[in-house]
Parts: structure tokens; C-alpha cells; sequence
């Protein structure tokens, strides 16, 4: 199956930490992300369709995205808050992964076009970035009904670079 577009508009050490580049050095690219949100919806009710967890996974965060790129600028990184990052990147994993098992066995398979993408609750704006939260998606589903549901639910825009945190969880 496949998305039908509309009109309707652990944390990485050793080798594969040191072969990346540190986030001071320039422009960074991030690797798997899309120009907009409505691309990056679109990328993740094709993969749910589909039954694609590798697509899904490519257009979410990665540990070193995370982790090295934008943890750093999180309030939860701050000392005095003592929240490790690798606990933190520990609890998206098992969060993502309850919810892509839940979405998929929803959607995989279904013919699912994307209506539209919203973030209905504004931006938080850190230095490199900023964050859509409380994002919903609009989708016809088998080309019989409309729901809108939060496959999704932060978004990072690392300067026109959209990935999504992690597929939202309701637990």
C-alpha cells in the first residue's frame, strides 16, 4: 500500500560518535530529514502504509542527533537538573517503539492520505533550533474516513530540516 497525496495541503561512544562532526564546526546536515512538515507527515503515513519501520526510523531523530546535536540545548541537560542523556534517549527508544508497533498495527496496509499536519500548541526556539509541539495529522484512510490523530507529537526544524522526536505514545 502507499500514501495517496492530496491537494489539501543507548547514546553512541567510540568510532561512530568520534567519525561524526562536532556541531561547532558550520552547518550541520541532518541525515534523513524532509523540508516541512507535511513532508514529514507524508513520509510517515507512507511508512505506516507500507508497514516500513526503516522509513519511519529515518525520519525521526537518531541517538547522535539526540544526543550530541540537541540535547545539549535542552532544559533537561542542564546540571542541576541531572538527567542523564542516555537515560533520556533510553526512554524515547522504548516510547517510540510501543507507538510504531501501536500505529502499525492501525494503519499498515491501508491506503492513508495525508490531508494536512498541524502543531497546535507553537514553537519552543532554542539557539540551533526550534520545536513544534502538540503536532496532529489529518488522514483519510482508505479513502472512506477522516481522523486526525498525533502520530506524532514534537517536531525539531533544525533550520529547514524536519524529524520527528519520537512517534507519539499516549501511555
Amino acid at each position: 500500500m502507499s500514501v495517496v497525496a492530496t491537494a489539501c495541503g543507548t547514546a553512541p561512544t567510540g568510532p561512530d560518535l568520534e567519525s561524526q562532526p562536532a556541531p561547532s564546526l558550520g552547518p550541520v546536515e541532518l541525515e534523513g530529514s524532509v523540508a516541512s512538515l507535511e513532508q514529514l507527515a507524508f513520509e510517515a503515513l507512507e511508512g505506516l502504509a507500507d508497514g516500513d519501520r526503516d522509513r519511519m526510523e529515518r525520519i525521526r531523530l537518531t541517538a547522535y542527533q539526540h544526543n550530541v546535536l540537541v540535547w545539549p540545548e535542552l532544559p533537561a541537560s542542564a546540571p542541576e537538573v541531572n538527567y542523564p542523556v542516555d537515560l533520556a534517549w533510553a526512554n524515547i527508544s522504548r516510547r517510540n517503539e510501543r507507538a510504531v508497533g501501536r500505529l502499525l498495527g492501525m494503519y499498515e496496509g491501508r491506503v492513508l492520505s495525508l490531508m494536512s499536519v498541524e502543531c497546535r500548541d507553537g514553537v519552543d526556539e532554542f539557539p540551533s533550533f526550534v520545536v513544534y509541539r502538540d503536532c496532529w495529522v489529518s488522514l483519510m484512510v482508505d479513502r472512506a474516513r477522516v481522523e486526525t490523530r498525533q502520530l506524532f507529537k514534537y517536531v525539531l526544524d533544525w533550520n529547514g530540516q524536519h524529524k520527528i522526536f519520537r512517534y507519539y505514545d499516549p501511555d
